[in-house]
């Protein structure tokens, strides 16, 4: 199966999103843990979040509660349910991404 993958800006999450993912390298550690659906590479440009396979909504909830435990916002978490009800099984966001129109943008 071959891996189909949304690319977005990082300006889509507040800056505050910002500054845990560039600190996250515990987050993708803790998160190996759910082969299904976690964070697997953080790096200076941005994160790149793994899913399981489309229609698997019980398996993406342990990195969605990961998140959230972690204090990242609405914003990024909805950019991971958007990913993944579209049938992505990456989203990586890059800080030199393009901007979307239709998301949230956030000037940091």
């Amino acid at each position: 199966m071959s891996n189909k993958t949304l690319i977005l800006s990082t300006g889509h999450v507040p800056e505050f999103d910002g500054v845990l993912l560039s600190a996250a390298s515990s987050l993708v550690n803790s998160s190996k843990d759910n082969p299904n659906g976690h964070v697997s590479h953080v790096d200076e440009y941005g994160v790149t979040f793994s899913f399981p396979k489309k229609g698997e909504w019980e398996l993406l909830s342990p990195l969605i509660d990961t998140l959230n435990d972690f204090g990242f916002s609405v914003y990024l978490v909805s950019l991971v349910y958007k990913a993944y009800s579209e049938g992505y099984t990456v989203l990586k966001l890059d800080r030199d991404a393009d901007i979307h129109d239709n998301l949230p943008v956030f000037d940091w």
